[in-house]
């Protein structure tokens, strides 16, 4: 069947126009679920430029009760972080202007690394922890970040991180959230590019609750190269877009209450694929007092994504303990890719509960216990239970 290109690659020009006919409004952003990094992050005035200067360190330890033949039954690995901050441009109206540099090592303490144990030793179509490979030093971030109209549009160019501002929710990030990446940025089915993509995201508000994004970077980005893949985005011409619609109730609770859509296009013949990809996701989160319920559906075409459809559901508790503590459930199901695959998998099943404990301003523990249901690449096995710990060490 022959397949129609979702056109994402003009949403710049719907982003203009609409920028164009509706006018902004100004609210500033605040954080109000603990530990979650805003796509937006306003900055307060200063008489001079100002440098931040951050690190952190996470480390997680998994293991399953199933694993192929002849597979280590558990893996563990980490990442060390440098986060630089450098403000330059400020005037009376708020609006700023900053160079952002993330420089990351991503490295294993066992023979597989947490990312690759879930498809290579337990043997699901899936990845717990994608963030941590062992991919050594690399770049993740090196952009200038540019907000307009107090706030209310926001341009990003350089090296960027698609998953900082690509389909986010409350729960969505690795360092904080879930683990399983059918609950994270993208619900398994958006082929995002590697980290540091060179690339432009343009967002604007177009009002108190409705806003889009619109993402244009190279698809062939290599975040332990970035330079060397940023020499032959002319060359290639094989890019990642994407076009983001959505409602908010207010700009402080951009995370915790936000309906939107989300339409992406891949070319073929990048690092990921042969084929053009495309898809579309759906993402509704609604906090209710000290709930956060949420649900999630992604569909996608061609061989770049894991799953080619999948539907999640879930729920957060915040305000345990000390106050920032959070007690977590997730549901999902996910039909493996068989342009990716060759064959069509039996559709899998996947549950994670987790809590997060805040042990003081710097030390955080994330326990979590994850259900696996069908293994296609383990013959031996039909289920799995997969338990992990998460700590995160900031400065």
């Amino acid at each position: 069947m022959k397949r129609t290109n979702i056109p994402v690659h003009f949403c710049f020009a719907w982003l203009t126009i609409l920028v164009a006919i509706i006018p902004p409004t100004s609210q500033p952003i605040a954080k109000e679920y603990p530990d979650i990094e805003l796509p937006i992050t306003p900055v307060t005035p200063q008489a001079n430029s100002v440098v931040d200067i951050d690190a952190d360190y996470l480390t997680y330890v998994t293991g399953a009760t199933e694993t192929q033949s002849n597979k280590n039954s558990n893996a563990a690995g980490g990442i060390i972080r440098l986060m630089v901050d450098w403000t330059l441009i400020e005037n009376k109206q708020n609006d700023t202007g900053k160079y952002v540099l993330k420089v990351e090592h991503r490295h294993r303490y066992t023979d597989t690394s947490p990312k690759a144990f879930v498809i290579d030793n337990v043997g699901a179509v899936g990845l717990i922890q994608p963030i941590l490979s062992d991919q050594g030093l690399r770049l993740t971030n090196l952009y200038w970040k540019q907000q307009f109209n107090q706030n209310d549009t926001e341009l990003l160019i350089g090296f960027l991180d698609t998953t900082d501002y690509i389909d986010t929710y409350a729960l969505g990030n690795p360092w904080n959230g879930f683990s399983n990446f059918i609950f994270s940025t993208g619900a398994g089915t958006i082929a995002m590019p590697d980290e540091a993509t060179f690339g432009i995201s343009v967002r604007h508000m177009f009002n108190e609750e409705l806003y889009g994004l619109a993402s244009l970077s190279d698809g062939n980005a290599d975040s332990s190269h970035p330079f060397e893949a940023f020499s032959k985005i002319f060359d290639e011409q094989a890019l990642f877009s994407s076009l983001e619609l959505g409602w908010i109730e207010s700009l402080d609770q951009f995370y915790t209450r936000n309906l939107h859509l989300i339409a992406w296009q891949l070319d073929g013949g990048t690092r990921h694929s042969t084929q053009d990809s495309q898809g579309i996701n759906l993402s509704a989160t609604y906090m209710i007092e000290r709930w956060i319920p949420f649900l999630r559906a992604g569909y996608a075409e061609g061989d770049a994504s894991l799953l080619s459809s999948s539907v999640t559901a879930g729920v957060g508790f915040v305000g345990l303990g000390t106050g920032q503590d959070s007690l977590n459930l997730a549901l999902g199901w996910g039909k493996p890719n068989k342009a990716l695959f060759g064959t069509q998998f039996d559709d899998q099943y996947t549950g994670e509960l987790f809590y997060k404990y805040r042990l003081n301003a710097h030390l955080t523990f994330s326990p979590n216990i994850q259900y696996l249901h069908t293994l296609p690449l383990t013959p031996e096995a039909d289920n799995s239970w997969v338990w992990g710990l998460r700590v995160h060490f900031t400065l």
